[in-house]
């Protein structure tokens, strides 16, 4: 009788893990998904464009060239090299670009005259 009493006890671990598991799954697909908008995925062609990682057309699609360039910024920003938009991709680029059009803005201003 113990035994039994185990072994439901081993199937319901089983059967709550499995669920956490697939729960889990389940949200970072659609996180990557939400990511992955055609107009997120304009943005971020036009962005690494900026960055001078894209050199291809800015359609909103997420075809080789825009996964090779996530790819190629995500490793130069010490990012898990996965080719997916997600948050912390996103929030380096969006810093990239916000960084490079800072230090742009400084190049351009003229400096102050002395008298």
């Amino acid at each position: 009788m113990m035994e039994i009493k185990k072994m439901r006890m081993n199937y319901r671990l089983l059967i709550i893990s499995l669920s956490v598991a697939v729960l889990f799954l389940f949200s970072a697909g659609a996180e990557a998904k939400m990511h992955s908008s055609k107009k997120n995925i304009t943005q971020v062609q036009q962005e690494l464009k900026e960055l001078g990682y894209y050199k291809g057309e800015t359609n909103g699609v997420l075809n080789e060239e825009t996964t090779a360039a996530v790819k190629t910024f995500q490793g130069e920003h010490k990012l898990k090299v996965d080719g997916i938009l997600g948050k912390k991709t996103r929030k380096a680029l969006y810093q990239a670009v916000k960084t490079q059009k800072a230090e742009s803005a400084q190049k351009t201003e003229s400096p102050v005259e002395k008298k």
